[in-house]
C-alpha cells in the first residue's frame, strides 16, 4: 500500500497535476490503512491524550490573557480533529488578537 501511495504522490508532485481519479486512488489506499489498523486492533488518528492536553492549554492560556499561545494549542486540536466547536473558539480567540490590534 504505501508504494501504491509513494507512487500517487510522486505522480502528483512531478507532473503538477491532481486528477481526481489519483485523488480517489489515494483516498481509497487511505482507507485500506485504515481498515488493516482497525483489523489489528492498532488505534488510527490522533491520540485522545495530545488532544486533550492541548485543549487544556489553551484553555488555560485563554484564561491567562495569552492569546496568541492558546491559538497555537487550539489550530492543533482543530487540525487533528477538525472539530467545529474548536473552529469557533479559534475564531473568537482571533477576533480577541484582531481587537488588541485595533487598539
Amino acid at each position: 500500500m504505501m508504494i501504491i501511495q509513494r507512487a500517487i504522490l510522486n505522480n502528483v508532485l512531478d507532473e503538477n497535476i491532481l486528477d481526481e481519479n489519483i485523488l480517489k486512488e489515494y483516498d481509497d489506499s487511505i482507507d485500506d490503512i485504515k481498515e488493516y489498523f482497525k483489523s489489528k486492533g492498532l488505534p488510527y488518528g490522533p491520540s485522545v491524550e495530545v488532544i486533550t492536553i492541548c485543549k487544556n492549554l489553551g484553555f488555560q492560556l485563554d484564561e491567562d490573557k495569552k492569546v496568541v499561545p492558546a491559538l497555537f494549542y487550539f489550530n492543533i486540536v482543530y487540525d487533528l480533529t477538525k472539530d467545529p466547536a474548536i473552529k469557533d473558539v479559534i475564531d473568537d480567540l482571533n477576533t480577541k488578537v484582531e481587537r488588541r490590534l485595533n487598539e
